[in-house]
């Protein structure tokens, strides 16, 4: 559960009344599952060598990646440093993925304006069937 407190701007004072959002936890983490898997395979690397850097099996890492597992915040940021990412990236928030595109060939930089101009619904469908071409 998700809480929100509700302020009033003109006497700058919280408003004892708190809105209440339902928040799927279990998305949550699924999403941050599927970037973890995306941005191990960018870095070219499996799931034992992502578990040395943390301390943890590669069995620990299939769990994170598939969501069934909640990962701890801590693993968080020392998987965002391995990957070189920032944190926010992992998490979903809103931040630059990539900071230079030197790494990039061309047609990775296309094939990324591409799916920034489709909905979400459309990049989805498009990036679930690359994976399942490369069998990520």
């Amino acid at each position: 559960m998700f809480i929100r407190l509700c302020c009033d701007v003109e006497t700058k004072t919280i408003n004892t009344k708190m809105l209440y959002e339902t928040i799927n936890e279990e998305q949550i983490y699924k999403d941050i599952g599927e970037r973890l898997k995306l941005f191990r395979v960018m870095k070219k690397v499996s799931q034992s060598v992502a578990g040395e850097q943390v301390g943890v099996t590669f069995q620990q890492i299939q769990k994170y990646e598939g969501g069934t597992n909640r990962t701890p915040i801590s693993k968080l940021y020392m998987l965002a440093i391995f990957y070189g990412v920032p944190l926010a990236a992992i998490l979903g928030i809103d931040a630059p993925v990539i900071s230079t595109v030197q790494d990039l060939t061309i047609l990775e930089i296309r094939i990324i304006a591409c799916l920034r101009k489709m909905n979400e619904r459309e990049a989805k469908a498009i990036t679930d069937l690359i994976f399942n071409i490369v069998k990520i």
